[in-house]
């Protein structure tokens, strides 16, 4: 489903933001046939939103090989400022699948085994999209189910304590975002639909 014109509809929303993430030299992601076109993540999720959320300043990560590959748009990534020790990150992915059945097989596949590498049990969490757990340990990560759409927030900075609602927040934020654009690309096309069918002549002799 291509989401251009639905995300050209959160500009004003995101006007002062929308450079925190540039696109790819293509501008596109596509993880797979049917993926939203021009997603730019940071669209969801702003530096000033991000410092906001784990009380601390943040700065763009860069490095040459992103600079010579280009930035994905599916993921957005911010820093603590360079020198700073211990280095952490604040970020967004979005993953988007071929259906809803195969994202929660994801979903639910990466639970029990992510919570092992970290060394600390994935925990659910309660009146999230239709699904979500914190893994906190050595991962530090929120995975939310969203319909074909999986959200990964990642919280590195900050008390360890805050984090899993500092995640949260932020996954809650882009949910609103994300679903805001969707409804508006259902709305485009089933307008383009019922513009289509009424192009079309009538019976001959009508």
């Amino acid at each position: 489903m291509s989401l251009n014109r639905a995300f050209s509809a959160l500009t004003l929303i995101v006007a002062g933001f929308a450079t925190a993430c540039a696109p790819t030299s293509n501008g596109k992601w596509s993880p797979g046939a049917g993926a939203p076109a021009e997603l730019e993540v940071c669209r969801l999720m702003s530096q000033a939103e991000a410092e906001r959320a784990v009380d601390h300043p943040l700065a763009k990560m860069t490095s040459l090989l992103t600079d010579e590959l280009g930035r994905d748009p599916g993921k957005c990534t911010f820093g603590t400022p360079q020198g700073e020790e211990p280095h952490g990150v604040v970020s967004l992915e979005v993953r988007e699948y071929p259906s809803a059945e195969e994202a929660r097989r994801a979903q639910d596949g990466t639970e029990g085994p992510l919570g092992r590498i970290s060394g600390s049990p994935a925990r659910k969490v309660d009146n999230l999209a239709e699904s979500a757990y914190w893994v906190g340990g050595l991962i530090n990560q929120l995975h939310v189910l969203h319909g074909s759409f999986r959200l990964i927030v990642t919280v590195e900075v900050g008390l360890e304590v805050n984090r899993p609602d500092s995640a949260e927040r932020l996954a809650r934020q882009a949910l609103g975002r994300l679903e805001g654009a969707l409804a508006e690309e259902r709305d485009r096309q089933a307008a383009a639909e019922r513009a289509k069918a009424a192009r079309k002549p009538g019976p001959v002799g009508s």
